[in-house]
């Protein structure tokens, strides 16, 4: 009598054939595998509605834990963290302006900045596997949401970009992510913006630390010593014209560079937990906000 299906797979071989195709579809090339994309978006679909509760009581619980002790000066603190980033964006476009009337002297086209709108989004979860984890929002496709969309808290702090975007929802990565890619930022120490570039890599414990330029790439600026609380603000060409002098965080130490006892590492931390954030603001073009607000 023929064994039934039941016995003639035993749970060891299961297990050995699951690991067998997990192994086969990490290894295959990403163009043979975006059908599998399909099940993450419907599970995403499936298990919002019962994770957003557990994800607004667990952040009710145990809040994230912010700089700012003081919550009656929240608003004033935050519109003038607002002002001050357009100040700081102001004076570096002004040095990249100059550059751009020489540009323009010698016959070489320029093309102006895009101006942009501000899109608020919930954040429903947070999910996670073996190389990264990435906030689950509901924006999507369907009102210009797309992928490397600039994402940020309080509209001037630096949170990510989105890394997958489907028609109701996306994805964020955020930067103190182990898996975000490095980014420079300038830590200010003077009044008009100027101050000291670095390159930040995610640490994977909430902070972001590189080496800090050479203080005699700027004379002027060289006897200033960088100190705990300065801030850190995003100078890096890779990103947006309308991302630059966003807020990355404030300096938590200086430490000593392992491989050049003479160079300067600088840690730094975002005033927010960036994993544990609950609501969002995306940096979206305006031309590509007005055309899905005009087919809705």
């Amino acid at each position: 009598m023929a064994r039934s299906l039941s016995h003639s797979i035993s749970p060891a071989r299961l297990l050995a054939i699951a690991i067998t195709l997990s192994l086969v579809l990490s290894l295959a090339p990403t163009r043979h595998t975006q059908w599998v994309s399909w099940f993450g978006a419907l599970t995403v679909r499936l298990v919002a509605p019962v994770t957003h509760p557990i994800t607004t009581f667990t952040r009710w619980i145990s809040p994230p834990a912010t700089i700012e002790d003081d919550p009656d000066s929240r608003l004033k603190l935050e519109d003038a963290e607002r002002f001050r980033t357009l100040y700081l964006r102001a004076m570096r476009d002004n040095a990249e302006l100059r550059a751009r009337v020489r540009d323009l002297q010698s016959g070489v086209a320029l093309n102006p900045e895009r101006p942009i709108s501000l899109l608020s989004a919930s954040v429903i979860s947070v999910s996670s596997n073996l190389r990264h984890s990435v906030l689950n929002i509901r924006r999507g496709s369907e009102v210009g949401v797309e992928p490397n969309t600039v994402a940020t808290v309080q509209g001037t702090r630096l949170l990510g970009r989105v890394v997958r975007s489907e028609r109701a929802f996306s994805e964020i990565l955020p930067i103190t992510d182990p898996a975000s890619p490095p980014l420079l930022g300038r830590v200010i120490l003077s009044e008009d913006g100027r101050g000291r570039r670095c390159t930040l890599q995610p640490q994977g414990d909430g902070t972001l630390a590189g080496s800090i330029e050479d203080p005699r790439e700027q004379p002027d600026l060289a006897e200033i010593d960088i100190e705990p609380g300065m801030t850190v603000r995003l100078d890096d060409g890779v990103w947006p014209a309308h991302a630059q002098m966003l807020e990355i965080g404030r300096v938590e130490r200086i430490e000593t560079s392992p491989e050049s006892p003479l160079r300067q590492v600088v840690v730094v931390r975002p005033r927010v937990d960036l994993a544990r954030v609950s609501e969002i603001e995306l940096r979206i073009s305006r031309e590509r906000a007005l055309a899905h607000e005009d087919g809705s």
